[in-house]
């Protein structure tokens, strides 16, 4: 519970006292009428506390307006308000409380005039006029006056212990509120003696006084974005005080920040155009954009309001960059990489390797190719979509020993590969082509297809398979060794095996009869389906 000590000042007969209290009946429903001190307790905690200028007497040769002040030790007081026609309320807290009422006005001429005060006011920088109300030592009714001279003054004679209230500003070109009063020691107006709070529009008729109003500097900081910037974030500083953000993201309607006089916008953040990056820079232009007037240093993110300005910021370009990856395919050892023709490097591995290009040189060329044995030309490249591609999805091939190709999206791992040179292979005879034909017919004897000459047949045979990458294993015989028919088999299924092979005899069985048009023959032999093979191999 609260306890509120009430006290009578100077000229104040009486007042009436309104309070919320803690009891179910309140003990005063119409408030407590104050003549003397008074304790008051059992009132609710932060009750509001209303005192009313119509239940309020003055003493005689006293009148309106009425001080009210509250104090929480009796002795240091403080002003509330001051009662002329209305109320005058405060919190009653938690504690203990003193309140008083008075001192009153003390008038003279019975009551109906007061005593005044020379407020003198001028117009300070930023101010083309200014209008104000105050009481004067007669009546109740506010007077108006306006002021709007920087060298002379208004002297308003406003009555003791009321304020003059500042109603209506103008401001000059580059100002704005918050505005604020400065008062000087005297009429010279050369020295500061106080300067009130922004915003503060009351003058308390207190002595005469000496002041000037003030505006606050600011100014139109006109932004747009330029080449190379989606947007951008700034920080500045309002007229009143506060910090404010915006977000700038138009190249042709400007975004407009109102910053305090003398304060710096500043950039924060950049989001920045595919292949513009930092440094990023101001330019600042004429008020219509039309003509570039200076360039603020790079990364420099300070724009100082001193006067209204139009700026854009743009990024720096950058070209694009790409990387593609080179490796040796096969029946290549190395060969040499150029870019727009600078010599990079000697690429001679089988891992991907990686060479950097620019949108401006983008060229790969290859040159001096070395091949591995048994490779050539045509060379090619092999692209694949990507390191761990099992085939390629396209490619080049060239025959000069060197080609060119344009980086692409599609294009990023490239294997170069050489040609697999094929060695002619020489026809089968079983000693030449006259003698087989004289000594391999019907009639001559089986044993003129000698070990050697079976060996020669299974020799061919194997080289032919491996020509063709892929394999035929083998015995050889001797001329003791027994010849039979899964022998004769085992070579007719090697000829079989390869590509382009013609006609051939009948698969054998044991006590079949040996005939010589099983080897030699223009057609349905062994030598003539093998020699078909080596002649399709040849020619393909």
């Amino acid at each position: 519970m609260a306890t509120l000590y009430c006290r009578l000042g100077t000229g104040v007969e009486s007042y009436v006292v309104h309070a919320s209290y803690s009891t179910a009946t309140d003990p005063y429903p119409n408030g407590a009428t104050i003549t003397t001190s008074w304790t008051l307790s059992y009132v609710k905690d932060n009750s509001t506390i209303t005192i009313r200028a119509s239940e309020t007497e003055c003493e005689s040769g006293y009148t309106f307006p009425v001080y009210v002040y509250t104090s929480s030790d009796g002795s240091t007081w403080t002003q509330v308000d001051y009662l002329q026609s209305g109320t005058v309320t405060f919190n009653a807290g938690s504690g203990t409380k003193y309140v008083r009422v008075g001192p009153a006005t003390k008038g003279s001429g019975g009551g109906t005039t007061y005593d005044t005060n020379a407020l003198n006011l001028r117009s300070g920088t930023g101010i083309s006029s200014y209008s104000v109300k105050y009481l004067g030592g007669t009546g109740s009714a506010y007077t108006t006056a306006t002021v709007s001279n920087s060298s002379a003054s208004t002297v308003c004679y406003t009555r003791a212990g009321t304020n003059l209230e500042v109603t209506d500003i103008n401001y000059a070109d580059g100002y704005g509120a918050p505005f604020y009063f400065i008062e000087y020691t005297g009429s010279s107006f050369s020295t500061v003696k106080k300067t009130f709070s922004d915003n503060d529009s009351n003058v308390l008729s207190s002595g005469t006084r000496y002041v000037k109003l003030f505006g606050t500097p600011r100014y139109a900081i006109h932004l747009r974005t330029g080449v190379g910037i989606n947007s951008y974030t700034v920080s500045y500083t309002t007229p009143a005080g506060a910090t404010q953000t915006g977000t700038v993201s138009n190249k042709s309607a400007s975004t407009v920040c109102w910053c305090r006089g003398g304060t710096n916008l500043k950039v924060t953040s950049i989001d920045y155009e595919t292949n513009y990056t930092a440094p990023f820079r101001f330019t600042e232009y004429n008020s219509t954009f039309s003509s570039a007037l200076s360039n603020f240093a790079d990364n420099d993110a300070y724009v100082t309001a001193n006067a209204n300005r139009y700026l854009k910021i743009s990024g720096t370009y950058q070209e694009p960059q790409y990387t593609i990856y080179l490796r040796c395919g096969p029946g290549v050892k190395n060969f040499s990489v150029y870019r727009d023709g600078e010599y990079v490097s000697l690429n001679s591995s089988t891992t991907w390797s990686p060479v950097n290009l620019t949108e401006s040189k983008k060229t790969v060329t290859i040159k001096l190719i070395s091949h591995e044995d048994g490779y050539g030309t045509p060379d090619y490249v092999n692209f694949y979509a990507s390191a761990n591609a099992s085939s390629p999805y396209g490619s080049i091939q060239g025959s000069s020993g060197s080609f060119s190709f344009d980086y692409a999206s599609n294009r990023q791992y490239c294997q170069i590969s050489a040609t697999k040179q094929k060695t002619p292979i020489d026809l089968f005879y079983w000693n030449s082509a006259a003698w087989d034909a004289v000594n391999i017919a019907k009639g001559k004897p089986v044993s003129n297809i000698t070990a050697a000459r079976w060996n020669k047949l299974l020799a061919k045979i194997q080289e032919l398979a491996e020509a063709e990458g892929s394999s035929f294993s083998y015995s050889t015989v001797n001329p003791s060794t027994t010849f039979y028919a899964s022998q004769f088999n085992a070579a007719r299924t090697g000829i079989s095996s390869r590509t382009g092979c013609g006609a051939l005899p009948a698969t054998q069985y044991p006590d079949y009869e040996v005939k010589a048009a099983l080897f030699e023959g223009d057609s349905g032999s062994l030598k003539s389906a093998l020699n078909a093979a080596i002649t399709y191999y040849n020619n393909s």
